[in-house]
Order: C-alpha cells, then structure tokens, then sequence
C-alpha cells in the first residue's frame, strides 16, 4: 500500500510505510507495535516513548533517531542504519544483527536479543550490563572492558558441517519461524548423519526455505534450488552453487567471497549488500540486477550523486572490501544490470552488458572487457572499442529503465512557464509522485502499470492514474535520456529528462 504524505503522519499499530521518508516525524508515546518500516527513512524522527514491539525496521535509516524510552522488543532492526542511542530503551529479543548501538548498556534492556555482527564498541558499559540469553558471533565488537559471557551473553555456536550435507530431500525443514528471528538448527533426525565428502545440498528442492545467519562454509549446492530461499547475512565463502536457480531469493548481506556461482540465475533476487570478492559468476544470469561491488562505499561521499534507485542501496550498504580480487561475469547475462564499486581487474569477457549501466563504477580501463557486448543504450565512461569489445544488435528498454527521477520541463509545447521545474518520481514498486512545479498544482502520489510493449521496437510504456489534471497519463521513451509524457486524451504533452548528473556519458 502506499501512503499519501498525509497518511504517513499517523502511524499506527500495524501500518505499512515500508521505504517511506519518515525523517522528522513525530511518533513520541505512539503505539506502533507490528508496524513495517523496512527500508523507512526515520532520520531526526522523535519515537520517545514509543512502543514498537515486533515491528519492522529492517534497513530503516534512524540516523539521529530518539528513541528514548521506547519499546522495541522482538523488534527486527537487522541493516538499520545510523549509530542508535540505545538508552533506557527495551530491545528485549530484538534482532540487532549488524546494528550500531551507542549509549549506555546498562541502561538498556538487551536480554535474549540477537548481536551477531553488531558494533557495541562505543557504548558505554559502566554499572551493571543485563545480557541474558543474548546471542553474539565472531564478528561483535564489544565495548573495551566488557566480557559478554559475564554479562550473560552466549556465543552462537555456526551450524555442525552436516547441517549442510543433510539440507532436506523431500521434506521442508524451518529454520526460521519468522523473519527477524535468529534461524534454530533442525532437529538432528533431518540432517544428514554422512561424512563431510557428502554433495551436501546439491541438485536439492529447497525452495522458500530460510538458511538466515547461517555459516555455509565450502557448501556443495549445486543445482540446488533456492528459489524465494532466505539467505540473508548467510556466509557461503568458497561454497559451489553452480546452475542454482536462486531467482527471487533473499540475499542481503550474503558473503559469496570465492564462491562459484557458474550458470547460476539471480535474476529478481534482493542482492543488497551481497559480496561477491573473488567468486566466479560465469555465464550467471543477472538481468535487470544492481550489483554494488567492493569499492561501492567510496559513493558514500557522494550519495546525493547516485541516481534515484541506487540511493537506497548506497545508504545502507556495509563493504570494507576495496577490491573485488578476482571476480569474473565472463559471459553473464547483464542486461540492462546497474554496477556500482571498483571493477579494476574484474573479468567482464563475454559478458552482455547492453543497455548496462557502468557510469558509477572505479577503474573501468584496468577490467577486462574482451569481447563482451554493448549496445547504443550501454552506457560507460571508457571506449568500448580500445577495450575490444563488440557492438551488438540493439535490445529494447525494459519497465526498470523507466525508474528514478525526471525533471519535467514545462517550457516546452507552449505550457506555461514555472518558477520551479517539475519532478516526476517513479518508484520500483509501482508508486509515482508527481510535483509539477511551482504554481502548477499541488504534489499528487499515485500508482503506475506497464503496458504491454507493443510500439517503438518492443520497448513498454507506462500508465500513470490519476496524475497531474486529475487525468491518466502514459509515459514512453523519449530518447536515452528522455521521457515524453501524453495525457490520456492526448490534449496534453510532457517533456522530462532524468535527473542524474552522470547522464548522457558513455
């Protein structure tokens, strides 16, 4: 569902603002229990008081958040971004996975909350810290002074080898009752008692299935099937999952680090965060993907830079890595993809990258780009021919290209002139705002559907309900950078150009 700007600013138990700005609202004393932040922006938002029980803040930006005295028990705030002042606040059986967490521990209520690869290194913990039943890994950092055995905490001990080899036949085995819950290792009678030589999951139907926070080491998962899987912080390093059908599946944060994904199709998987140092992705299928590489984070800088839809990515993408090793996509699928970090010595030959997008990404001249395949809608910062790479036959946009920003040009097609020129927002999930412009009419929020791709060369168009005029408006390709916008009765015309500085490089 999405909100009106109206309907955000009452937040209410059980609401949906998933990937909402929320930044600066008022939620001190509200009841927000089971609410889905996911991905909100709640920077500088007051939630004082607030009880937050079980909800959903997966990814949510609570950058200068106060969160005082509020109630977030079982809440899951995996990926959350911005250091949280966790005083006086109940985070009792909260999923802290990779949280920051500042403020006083003593003060605070932890017990049974999941830490794994959270950073408690600049909290306080002075006076009594309460850790009870609280699960860490390897990779806490805890405040200097502070033995988190003795304050109760237990170390999560990575799953027995076998809970790879024996990955269910038939049967399907939870190892998770719910998002945001610590994923419990099954029952001995469903793993497999074979010796560490076993194929472990290979060829395997493990479908839907949740292997969250699990350490999958030198797994052997070929042919497996992972469709809508959870993986989600799940470290895979130097595990084999050739030709695995992972379409669809979770993998935020997932550590692919040496790991051969040969032929293996992530085409509409969630790939935030993921790390792919060193793993091999030969003839992968990454369609319509984002990938943000090790080096991505040098974007920090400038994030107000990257295009709308990449932004999202950037904000909460955690990559110490600078380098990406030896990496290669020779030969993948990566069509109309989105690459963003450090391709120096990146292994492109073969690839299909038309209609890619590389204008983001570090040291392009020192990857290899023998042979992979541009188009005129490839877009890129170096010479494809110095390169020795090859033109081939133009393929059509898709919907994806149709996301992000545009400024509307109202000057064109005798409109009246704005003082402010207009901004169209396209979301990924169907959404639009539409601002046009100063003296033009009030900001309008609406959904948008594709059209089947029937014209210019197969390339879809969109329908936006409702939009400026009250009217249907359909959007089509323009040129490379260029939207042109017809109202439904085609009395009205729209000019638009997408609002990103890197436009029209190659």
């Amino acid at each position: 569902m999405l909100l009106g700007a109206g309907t955000v600013g009452v937040a209410q138990e059980g609401g949906n603002y998933a990937n909402q700005n929320l930044s600066g609202r008022d939620y001190s004393g509200r009841v927000l229990n089971g609410a889905d932040f996911s991905g909100a922006k709640l920077r500088g938002a007051n939630l004082r008081g607030a009880s937050l029980k079980r909800a959903t803040l997966v990814g949510a930006d609570l950058s200068g958040a106060n969160l005082a005295g509020a109630d977030l028990s079982e809440a899951d705030l995996r990926g959350a971004l911005g250091a949280l002042a966790v005083d006086n606040v109940n985070l009792t059986g909260a999923n802290l996975a990779g949280v920051e967490l500042r403020g006083s521990l003593s003060a605070t209520k932890l017990q049974n909350a999941n830490l794994a690869g959270a950073n408690l290194a600049n909290a306080l913990a002075t006076g009594r810290v309460d850790l009870s039943a609280a699960t860490y890994d390897d990779s806490t950092k805890w405040p200097k002074g502070l033995d988190p055995r003795a304050a109760g905490a237990k170390l999560a001990a990575p799953p027995a080898p076998t809970a790879v080899a024996g990955a269910p036949t038939n049967d399907r085995v939870e190892l998770s009752e719910r998002p945001g819950v610590a994923a419990t290792r099954p029952p001995e009678s469903t793993l497999s008692a074979g010796p560490p030589t076993t194929p472990g999951a290979t060829g395997k139907n493990l479908r839907g299935q949740s292997f969250a926070h699990q350490q999958l080491v030198n797994a052997a998962w070929d042919n497996a099937d992972l469709e809508g899987a959870d993986l989600t912080f799940t470290n895979l390093r130097g595990s084999t999952l050739r030709e695995a059908n992972l379409r669809g599946a979770t993998l935020r944060n997932t550590n692919f680090g040496g790991a051969d994904l040969s032929g293996a199709d992530l085409r509409g998987a969630d790939l935030f965060g993921a790390k792919f140092v060193d793993a091999k992705l030969r003839g992968a299928k990454l369609e319509e993907q984002d990938l943000f590489l090790a080096g991505a984070t040098v974007f920090y800088e400038k994030i107000k830079d990257l295009p709308f839809g990449l932004r999202e990515y950037a904000t909460g993408l955690a990559a110490p890595d600078r380098h990406n090793g030896r990496l290669t996509f020779q030969r993948a699928d990566l069509r109309h993809a989105r690459i963003v970090g450090n391709v120096d010595g990146v292994d492109f030959r073969g690839a299909d990258l038309r209609g890619a997008d590389l204008r983001l990404v570090d040291n392009p001249e020192g990857a290899i780009f023998q042979g992979a395949v541009y188009d005129s809608r490839t877009r890129w910062k170096i010479n494809p021919d110095q390169m020795r790479a090859r033109r081939g036959e133009d393929i059509p946009i898709t919907v994806k290209w149709f996301v992000g920003d545009w400024i509307i040009d109202t000057r064109r097609e005798g409109e009246p002139v704005a003082a402010n020129l207009g901004l169209l927002k396209l979301a990924r999930d169907g959404g639009f705002t539409w601002n046009p412009g100063e003296g033009q009419g009030e900001r309008i929020e609406g959904r948008w559907t594709a059209q089947a791709a029937i014209e210019q060369a197969g390339a879809p168009k969109l329908t936006l309900e409702r939009g400026e005029l009250g009217t249907d408006w359909v959007a089509a390709t323009g040129g490379a950078d260029e939207l042109v916008l017809q109202s439904q009765d085609g009395t009205r015309k729209r000019f638009a150009f997408r609002d990103d500085p890197a436009a029209g490089s190659r």
